[in-house]
């Protein structure tokens, strides 16, 4: 069919903004605009198309997007009256289309590697929508998958060093490469404010945590510097540090290894197969299970029966995602020190519903919240979208919570490790800021869990497996 410039060219336009077929179709005189997509008919045993209603294209190139009667409409074969293949869906407006991503971005940071007839189910699509969604979606946001490892599972606790230096500050490439190839660090950044330096790291114990601090201030560029070095314990209460791939030196050292001595691994002890497994997944969560196989020579599915016994465990406690391409401005570290007991108990309901706060961005509030103990308190973690953001949420902290003084610094540069940027379900079973809501304060309603795991779904009886690191209060001044 020969069309006239103005359509010709506007169809042109438009066959670069879909994924899929794009064609016009003439109906009473208007150029109609359809989506096509072919999906297979299981029980047909056939493939058949489905065709979704855009808009109309007027002669002089002006697109009118498809305005639909209802929240979910299907159009097929061109009339606009008949219904389309059950499951096959049309968003009807931004609004709807908003919804229905975070929907998905939620499900995904519950488990990225969920399957995508269980994820239509969930958020109300067919399986090819949802499939088209997710891979629209990543490319949006520039989304990666990482592994969720209970390190305490591993025999490892986290701790917090706030350091902030006397005379001058050490300069960004001398401090990244020193800091870079500690595999205990987690996570490092320069801050602004009562801080110069924050680090995130891994330990056993307390002398672990001794050794490599003084190891630090005594081996590395810090020792040319003057500072005060504020070392505690970090029990993570919400969020996810990923695992940097160098620290999986750390694991594979205490790998076990059969001798005649150990023919069996202990308990909580990992085979060097369950470590290239975990470091796989931690560095791309999407990963097949049979290129992991191929990568270590292991036989067709040995990758794939380590991950379900892994996570049977809980050391991988779900697959998540991060989300990257965001306009986020910065991160603000918020210091909630603990100053009265009795006020302090009065807004713990306040918190906790801090915690898990929604906003109207595609991620949580809060990108992690830790609990300290020097000083005693809480740690959070924030992504700042908006310049006025922080002080509106400083103020309104101020109001909810009492007991607590709160201070903040600015995150400048993370130059070692990454956070997690997800939008966590936190009406999930393991959420425990909401199952204390739901169930001490009564102040929100229980929901049903939903099955974001398949076979791996938890049951609503089962107990929160939190467990405390030591609590090591160190004040080292040099």
């Amino acid at each position: 069919m020969d069309l006239p410039a103005g359509i010709s060219n506007k169809l042109h336009e438009l066959k670069g903004q879909y994924d899929h077929y794009i064609e016009v179709k003439k109906i009473h005189n208007s150029y109609c605009v359809f989506q096509s997509i072919t999906k297979y008919d299981r029980k047909k045993k056939k493939s058949k198309k489905v065709t979704h209603y855009l808009g109309t294209i007027h002669e002089s190139g002006e697109f009118v997007p498809a305005v639909h009667r209802s929240k979910f409409e299907n159009v097929e074969n061109g009339s606009g009256n008949e219904t389309a293949e059950e499951g096959t869906v049309k968003i009807k407006d931004n609004a709807e289309e908003r919804e229905l991503d975070n929907k998905i971005l939620t499900a995904l940071s519950m488990n990225a590697r969920i399957e995508m007839p269980n994820l239509g189910k969930l958020v109300g699509v067919s399986e090819g929508t949802a499939r088209n969604r997710v891979e629209k979606l990543k490319k949006k946001y520039g989304i990666s998958s990482t592994a969720f490892i209970d390190r305490s599972k591993l025999g490892y606790f986290t701790f917090i060093s706030l350091i902030k230096f006397k005379d001058s500050v050490p300069n960004l490439g001398g401090l990244k490469e020193a800091l870079e190839n500690e595999p205990r660090i987690l996570l490092a950044m320069f801050t602004k404010g009562d801080y110069d330096l924050m680090l995130l790291f891994i330990a056993e114990d307390n002398n672990a945590v001794s050794d490599f601090t003084w190891h630090l201030r005594k081996d590395t560029v810090l020792a040319k510097y003057n500072m005060k070095f504020y070392t505690s314990s970090f029990f993570k209460q919400y969020g996810n540090i990923p695992i940097r791939q160098k620290t999986f030196e750390l694991l594979s050292d205490k790998a076990w290894h059969r001798t005649k001595e150990n023919p069996r691994p202990l308990p909580g002890e990992l085979t060097q197969r369950e470590v290239n497994v975990l470091k796989e997944l931690a560095y791309d969560g999407f990963a097949k299970f049979i290129d992991i196989d191929r990568k270590y020579g292991y036989e067709p599915g040995a990758a794939y029966h380590t991950y379900t016994k892994l996570r049977e465990r809980n050391v991988i406690r779900r697959m998540t995602i991060t989300i990257r391409n965001l306009p986020i401005k910065y991160c603000s570290v918020l210091l909630m020190e603990d100053s009265n007991g009795v006020e302090m108990l009065e807004t713990r309901a306040n918190l906790l519903k801090e915690i898990i706060d929604e906003t109207e961005h595609e991620i949580n509030k809060y990108a992690l919240v830790g609990e300290v103990e020097l000083p005693k308190g809480f740690i959070f973690i924030m992504p700042i979208f908006d310049e006025n953001e922080l002080m509106h949420t400083q103020e309104e902290l101020q109001i909810k919570i009492k007991g607590r003084e709160i201070k903040s610094l600015i995150a400048t540069n993370i130059f070692v490790g990454t956070l997690c940027y997800e939008r966590y379900d936190n009406t999930d079973i393991l959420c425990s800021q909401y199952q204390i809501l739901a169930n001490e304060y009564k102040e929100v309603p229980w929901i049903e869990p939903k099955n974001y795991f398949d076979k791996f779904a938890f049951k609503k009886t089962e107990k929160f497996d939190l467990i405390k690191p030591p609590k090591p209060v160190k004040h080292i001044i040099n």
